[in-house]
C-alpha cells in the first residue's frame, strides 16, 4: 500500500486537478457571456428548490433558457 500514484496530497493526479480548474474557468466564462433562466419561472424559486442529497442516483431536471447577454 505504499505505492499510490494517483492518490492525494501535493502529489495528486495532475489531470484531475486540470479538469476541476478547467472547469471553475468554463463556468464562470459562462456565466459572464450567458443568461440563465427557469423554463417555468414561477415554479421555482430560492426557496422550493430541488435538493441533491448524498448517493442520489437520480437528479431533477431543471429545463433553463440561456441567452446571450448583449455585448
Amino acid at each position: 500500500m505504499s505505492f499510490l500514484p494517483f492518490s492525494g496530497g501535493k502529489r495528486i493526479c495532475f489531470g484531475k486537478t486540470f479538469a476541476e480548474m478547467v472547469l471553475k474557468v468554463i463556468c464562470s466564462m459562462m456565466a459572464d457571456k450567458f443568461d440563465f433562466k427557469f423554463r417555468e419561472q414561477d415554479k421555482y424559486n430560492k426557496s422550493n428548490l430541488p435538493m441533491i442529497m448524498l448517493g442520489q442516483t437520480h437528479f431533477p431536471k431543471l429545463p433553463m433558457i440561456v441567452t446571450k447577454r448583449a455585448d
